[in-house]
């Protein structure tokens, strides 16, 4: 699970939750196309990397695809062969996010798995193939995948919500789940060189998954996550935003987050 990345967290200190409002896969902020790059350190050691990219169909506007993959860059990683790919095929419809296609490969020791739904929305159900079973989950109108989630969490604005908790329904491996969003806090995040304004925000899938996780989004970067963190059992595992690059030229730029810069100005 070491390179499960981006489906990474950490459980709260304290067990105690805000009252939480359902919550649509509605976006109020328009998408911007991006690849992001991050390093992943597990206890302070890097140990791989992981791209993320976010691209609009060429010829249709409605139809966007969302990627992450890892590779290894530790020797012993690297040698027991481990990765991920994780993939998404959504249109925007009606004014929110609304997935058609997700595969998750995961390349471990072992016999490699995988799972894949394609969703059939007249019917309102998926097509489900996964390493050792084939099946149909019946679908709600908001549902989302595993990678559409994190683009409607970085579409969440604190500012303009009166909750600090949202629902969200996703579509695991073989069954919908309502998963809760918590706001932990908006704090000043430093990464190397680069200082961020973020909003902290948990996902609690279940108690003990390996998909929770906390994200610190920027809103000056159109909500792009620079930071991650998953407690492993005994492992810390991290994701650090280490470069970027937007279609869009009015997104901030590196040199606009430098911790130097910032301090010398006084902000």
């Amino acid at each position: 699970m070491i390179l499960t990345l981006l489906a990474v967290g950490w459980m709260p200190q304290s067990s105690a939750q805000t009252q939480a409002e359902p919550a649509t896969s509605t976006v109020e902020t328009s998408l911007v196309p991006y690849r992001a790059e991050y390093e992943v350190h597990r206890n302070g050691k890097k140990i791989g990397e992981l791209t993320a990219t976010l691209s609009q169909d060429a010829n249709d506007s409605t139809l966007w695809r969302y990627r992450l993959e890892s590779k290894a860059t530790d020797w012993l990683v690297r040698m027991l062969g481990i990765s991920t790919l994780e993939r998404s095929v959504f249109e925007w419809h009606e004014g929110r996010i609304r997935p058609l296609f997700y595969r998750m490969d995961s390349r471990e020791p072992g016999p490699d798995r995988h799972w894949q739904h394609r969703y059939d929305w007249a019917d309102k159900q998926t097509v489900t193939e996964t390493h050792d079973s084939d099946l149909n989950i019946e679908l709600s109108d908001d549902a989302l995948d595993p990678l559409t989630l994190r683009l409607a969490m970085a579409q969440l604005d604190p500012t303009e919500h009166a909750t600090e908790s949202w629902i969200f329904n996703v579509v695991e491996r073989d069954e919908v789940e309502a998963q809760t969003i918590q706001l932990i806090g908006q704090p000043r995040l430093e990464i190397g060189d680069s200082c961020f304004e973020t909003f902290q925000l948990y996902r609690f899938r279940r108690e003990g998954s390996s998909r929770n996780y906390h994200a610190w989004h920027a809103p000056a970067l159109n909500g792009l996550p620079v930071k991650v963190r998953h407690d492993d059992d005994n492992d810390v595992i991290e994701l650090r935003l280490s470069h970027w690059q937007f279609d869009d030229d009015s997104i901030a730029n590196a040199n606009q987050f430098n911790c130097n810069v910032i301090n010398t100005d006084g902000s």
